[in-house]
């Protein structure tokens, strides 16, 4: 039984890559797997265990895949720096679910969006809010689509945010378009 167990294991590693999945309760924790994320040639799940005040950072480093998820309770991430609060680069995938992301809007007014997703310097970079991701709260867009990044929205919320909520541009810096797509969302 034990060399079936590890033959479906090894199975799973090569047709869906490696995935390291780790639980975080503060920013400094999430900081720290953000960063493996970024330096590793790994995919990975970050499930929040407890409410958060975050300050910016930035996923790139590859064709990747980073899943930020609540535990069995949905969680906040709450804005706690002025700028743009996450940046997807490069060839990575940010996967949204059961997590809200607040823009903390009474504390930070400037023109800072919560998610970029920008293609400028390698192409493809992906943003997926998917059941119980919410972006709100922002004195500004929530989400910045430019330079052939995606966006995809299945059962997502984008809600109580300045501006129009979504701005999506071609920018200057790549020949795609950007793109998004939207099913079963509530933009309010």
């Amino acid at each position: 039984m034990e060399k079936i167990f590890k033959m479906l294991a090894a199975i799973l590693v090569i047709v869906g890559g490696a995935w390291a999945q780790t639980t975080v309760t503060t920013w400094e924790q999430l900081q720290s797997e953000i960063t493996a994320f970024n330096n590793g040639t790994t995919n990975r799940t970050i499930i929040i265990g407890a409410n958060i005040n975050i300050n910016r950072f930035t996923l790139s480093g590859g064709a990747k895949t980073l899943t930020i998820r609540g535990n069995s309770t949905t969680r906040t991430l709450t804005r706690n720096q002025t700028g743009e609060l996450i940046n997807v680069e490069g060839s990575t995938t940010l996967i949204l679910e059961d997590i809200v992301i607040d823009g903390n809007r009474n504390a930070f007014t400037g023109m800072n969006v919560l998610v970029r997703v920008d293609g400028r310097w390698v192409t493809n970079p992906r943003l997926e809010i998917r059941n119980g991701a919410i972006l709100r709260n922002n004195i500004y867009d929530a989400l910045f689509v430019c330079n052939g990044g995606t966006a995809l929205m299945s059962n997502g919320t984008i809600t109580n945010n300045g501006a129009g909520g979504v701005s999506v541009v071609m920018g200057t810096y790549a020949d795609f378009l950007p793109e998004i797509q939207r099913t079963g969302v509530e933009l309010a």
